[in-house]
């Protein structure tokens, strides 16, 4: 059968994403990574023998268990709701620059996680890179820069109390946050004190028998982290709602600053991520191309019409993970074991795209 003609895709004008696709090109713009400077350089060890000096020897973690919850409270008032940080609406996503593939002998690395922190505590950390692989596990990657990622040379490798489920994951301000494989139960795992520091159960929260956030056949994932210039958000469904709910997070406690219940069908969407405080729903994963179906703005609280140029490339059309980055601007995916990276275009218009 012949393949319809792709359609046109915005291109970065910076030179490093302009890269002509499609279902089968292995060809990808090579990223032009950013220099280290003397001072953030980090000596470079074996992952064996890496350790964290930021936890004294004579501390003693406290058990998980003993970690207080603290509830949510549901529906916002207007003093929960942040200020607007930045006002932008995604006009287009760009080609994506391929980062690093996995080798194709590698079986484990058909699902994934790539990232970033977008709020590092340190220089260093904002060069590092973290990937989990698999959708559970008990293992997160860190690599030290970002020519040590894109060479496959691990630099310390963080042992989980608790399994991780799925890959919504993220790394948000040196800590790992992450849902706890079979439970309902969200986790924030410091990567200084290499422990988890808190933890929440999600009330009601599918987490089990298949009922998965997203349509992707290929996607094991029940509850989807979310970053952006307001903070952590939390994407999950229950088991009486096809509804994605949305929850803005206190990074350091987990409770919930307000909750969004988003009038759409989480059946309908193959990945989402939310950007300048907008909740952006990806129809397919498993297309070359795809287009963004939702657009809805969690601190007004109201739709948007999708933008027409924000079309989702699937190279190998396995896009398990798909997250935005405030720090730099872009998006990150795990393509069927390729690591990616999309620039975006924004508008800055408060009117732009309001239904």
């Amino acid at each position: 059968m012949q393949m319809p003609e792709p359609p046109k895709i915005w291109d970065d004008k910076d030179g490093t994403t302009n890269v002509p696709h499609s279902s089968t090109t292995k060809s990808f713009s090579t990223q032009v990574w950013p220099s280290q400077s003397p001072h953030t350089q980090e000596q470079k060890m074996h992952p064996e023998e890496v350790t964290h000096s930021s936890t004294s020897d004579t501390e003693t973690p406290p058990d998980e268990t003993d970690l207080e919850e603290t509830p949510g409270s549901g529906i916002p008032s207007k003093s929960e709701i942040p200020a607007r940080k930045r006002s932008c609406f995604i006009e287009a996503i760009g080609k994506p620059v391929l980062l690093r593939s996995s080798p194709e002998s590698d079986h484990m690395t058909a699902w994934g996680a790539v990232m970033r922190d977008a709020q590092p505590p340190s220089p260093s950390d904002a060069n590092k890179f973290y990937i989990t692989e698999q959708f559970t596990g008990k293992q997160l990657i860190e690599y030290a820069t970002p020519e040590d990622f894109k060479n496959f040379r691990p630099t310390f490798k963080y042992s989980l109390p608790k399994a991780f489920r799925g890959v919504g994951h993220v790394v948000y301000n040196g800590s790992f946050f992450y849902q706890v494989d079979s439970q309902p139960v969200i986790v924030r795992y410091d990567l200084a004190k290499e422990r988890i520091t808190a933890k929440r159960t999600i009330e009601g929260a599918s987490h089990s028998d298949g009922r998965y956030i997203y349509n992707s056949k290929k996607n094991y994932d029940f509850m989807d982290f979310a970053v952006d210039e307001h903070g952590l958000w939390l994407i999950y469904t229950t088991r009486d709602s096809h509804n994605p709910i949305v929850a803005h997070l206190n990074a350091n406690t987990l409770e919930s600053i307000f909750v969004r219940n988003v009038t759409f069908s989480h059946l309908d969407l193959g990945n989402a991520f939310v950007a300048c405080g907008v909740f952006y729903g990806i129809g397919t994963v498993h297309f070359p191309y795809s287009h963004v179906l939702l657009a809805y703005d969690l601190l007004s609280d109201q739709h948007y019409t999708p933008p027409k140029g924000a079309i989702f490339t699937n190279p190998r059309q396995k896009s398990v993970m798909v997250d935005y980055n405030p720090r730099d601007r872009k998006i990150y995916s795990w393509d069927g074991g390729w690591q990616l990276q999309y620039p975006l275009k924004f508008s800055t218009s408060d009117s732009d795209g309001k239904s």
